[in-house]
């Protein structure tokens, strides 16, 4: 085969598929109202910033907001304050942040500390040791919005502004 044969065979390998593969999957991450995944179990419980125990299915029939984050993480300190504008002004009884430090539990001070000086008033919790496999997470920030039903019906790993018009329309879809 000579060379210029071989430019589109190899063209479409390189850019052609990899760039499907991509389209594909990023498209089923920003899904809204279809579930993306398995549904997430309210039998497991949070540790709160006073080291008490939260049942998660105090949420159940709401629509929720999990955000996965760490005081270290440069991109989740970033989103963090968008978060913060959303808690402050979306005010609707069926929707709830539910903010998840992966700081170490002995670290507390210093994530208690970071929050106030930052003024975030969304709640805070870590995770207990039965937290489900569905939420567990190797990159964070990673936020996941569930909805009434349990099911996940967005997912997204990296940096989010959860302010803008187009995401407060995906909560607004779920809570009606």
């Amino acid at each position: 085969m000579k060379l210029p044969e071989l430019r589109v065979p190899l063209y479409l390998l390189i850019f052609v598929i990899p760039l499907f593969v991509l389209v594909t999957t990023a498209s089923n991450q920003y899904r809204v109202n279809s579930v993306i995944a398995d549904s997430v179990s309210y039998t497991f419980s949070l540790i709160d910033m006073n080291q008490k125990s939260v049942p998660f299915h105090q949420y159940r029939g709401k629509v929720v907001l999990v955000n996965l984050w760490a005081t270290w993480c440069g991109p989740c300190r970033a989103e963090l304050p968008s978060l913060q504008k959303l808690q402050q002004s979306y005010l609707h009884p069926d929707f709830e942040i539910v903010a998840i430090s992966l700081d170490k539990q002995s670290d507390n001070q210093k994530v208690n500390n970071y929050l106030l000086q930052n003024n975030f008033t969304f709640p805070v919790y870590y995770p207990d040791q039965n937290f489900p496999k569905v939420l567990q997470v190797r990159a964070i920030p990673s936020s996941f919005l569930i909805d009434k039903k349990g099911q996940i019906v967005w997912h997204k790993t990296g940096v989010e502004n959860f302010n803008k018009a187009s995401f407060r329309k995906k909560i607004d879809a779920l809570v009606k």
